[in-house]
């Protein structure tokens, strides 16, 4: 895990601090082949078709490209004409609006209908996970305890509802907390003491017991979408260990019944069943565990679109900030925070709804020009936390949920240049992050493709990853290959999901 950190924060110094030295090398622009491109050599018969850009009228005082004369600034108009060409946006059966901010200067650059607010899908989780940053910082870590009410212990939850039950795993890229371990000590302790037998009672309060968002309409656990959201759980509420499959009903109640089991086996009798409770002020602690820290989750969150972790970030958010740890307590801490940055870096947030905390719900509202503000000024002027916080998004056909993108002819010039969180309900999807334009200003952008009258969101993905690409290509050629692929905490690929 040090090993893929240590990559991700290179690659998002790269991204975002110093893009003139994207240029510096040839292998980066593809003037030469080198090891850091995502492209493939072309393969056809040299006699045959002419090399690409073989006809062009030459200048015979031009400089190539590379960092002492990168190209002439793009405009505005120039990247809005590279998108109306496309013949896929001629095509397409919805509606398309982006925008694109200077990470420098603040300037809108290009957009085309960025004031309406529209359902951003998963592009939501930025929020909330630049409130989790912004609140929590980068090492908060989440403290799951055990502790002594009378004859009864009392497992608390403290926001990890990433437990396992095995010591010492580490799942999808995070060293999970062991409720093994934490039984471990509290036996030790009991046998200490000479008890035998307890009772057992779980506090998962934190969140105001209020696991369920009404707005997730049919994008709930019922679908597999989302687990119910409470403070202490074992593998974020999979009941069959899938990310999409059946969700626990209880997740605090199954971690409690786990630790009974794990209690039972160490020689001590758990008599009864596992009950809520609060456990009191001042009971003796038999034991701790602690989750990973705040930044793994956030990189997996991002990466893997994981709805139940997005949806605990802007929980454990609330409840630092002094809001309910509840479903409403998490809406208002998140708009808080984000309030905050937009005055900070000097944009609005009007019209911004926040139903939810994953993008699951369609009552969502953001409009792309706050989206791409809020990328580029977290890409530029915003503190450390926030900046790493957006350098944990997939990488255009390397990293995450943007692995397999941007493979279609006319695509490709997005591939190791495009970052961005994706975003997918049916009819509609966005993307949302910052990238380098072909004079090598980085920039924020945001782009919905909505209202898509074909089947599911294939159409509009597609639209989405077309548009990306002409954005970068527009003006000159594409500083291509600026990432090596890091070491991911997944090895296998990502599954499709709703809100992805």
């Amino acid at each position: 895990m040090g090993n893929s950190k240590t990559v991700e924060v290179v690659a998002a110094i790269l991204a975002f601090a110093l893009p003139v030295t994207f240029y510096t090398f040839g292998d980066l622009v593809d003037a030469f082949p080198g090891i850091l491109t995502v492209r493939t050599e072309d393969t056809v018969d040299p006699e045959g078709v002419p090399a690409k850009g073989e006809a062009w009228p030459r200048a015979e005082d031009a400089r190539p490209i590379d960092a002492a004369s990168p190209v002439s600034k793009v405009s505005g108009e120039q990247i809005n004409a590279a998108v109306e060409a496309l013949p896929q946006l001629g095509a397409y059966s919805g509606k398309l609006s982006y925008a694109m901010v200077d990470a420098e200067s603040g300037e809108v650059i290009a957009e085309r209908d960025s004031g309406v607010n529209l359902t951003p899908a998963s592009t939501m989780k930025l929020l909330s996970a630049l409130a989790a940053a912004k609140a929590m910082g980068p090492d908060a870590t989440f403290t799951t305890r055990a502790v002594l009410d009378g004859e009864r212990i009392v497992l608390v939850g403290g926001g990890d509802n990433l437990l396992t039950v095995k010591p010492n795993e580490t799942k999808e890229g995070i060293v999970r907390a062991s409720l093994a371990s934490l039984a471990d000590q509290t036996v030790q302790k009991l046998k200490a003491e000479g008890r035998t037998s307890v009772a057992l009672a779980f506090d998962d309060s934190l969140f105001g017991n209020d696991p369920l968002n009404p707005a997730w309409g049919e994008n709930g656990p019922a679908g597999g979408w989302v687990a119910p959201i409470t403070p202490l759980g074992v593998d974020g509420g999979r009941a069959d260990g899938t990310k999409y499959g059946a969700k626990s009903a209880d997740p605090s109640l199954d971690a409690a019944k786990a630790f009974a089991k794990l209690l039972t086996e160490r020689g001590i009798t758990v008599e009864g069943d596992p009950v809520r409770a609060t456990a009191p002020d001042g009971a003796r602690e038999l034991g701790t565990i602690h989750s990973a820290p705040l930044s793994d989750l956030i990189a997996h969150t991002l990466l893997y679109s994981d709805n139940s972790l997005a949806e605990t970030l802007a929980r454990l958010a609330a409840v630092r900030t002094g809001h309910p740890g509840t479903v409403a307590g998490a809406r208002q801490a998140v708009k808080a925070e984000i309030d905050e940055v937009a005055r900070e870096g000097g944009f609005s947030i009007e019209g911004l709804v926040i139903a939810d905390n994953s993008g699951l719900s369609k009552d969502n509202r953001i409009s792309p020009s706050l989206l791409a503000h809020l990328t580029a000024w977290a890409s530029g002027e915003a503190p450390p936390e926030i900046r790493d916080t957006f350098a944990l998004v997939p990488i255009g056909a390397l990293t995450g949920t943007l692995k397999e993108r941007f493979g279609e002819v006319g695509a490709e010039e997005a591939r190791g240049v495009v970052r961005g969180k994706t975003g997918t309900l049916s009819g509609t999807s966005t993307l949302a992050g910052t990238t380098v334009l072909s004079d090598g200003r980085v920039v924020g952008y945001a782009i919905f493709a909505y209202e898509s009258k074909a089947n599911g969101y294939g159409e509009a993905r597609a639209l989405v990853d077309y548009v990306a690409s002409a954005m970068i290509s527009a003006g000159g050629p594409t500083p291509a290959g600026l990432y090596d692929a890091p070491k991911s905490p997944v090895d296998a690929e990502p599954a499709e999901g709703q809100g992805q």
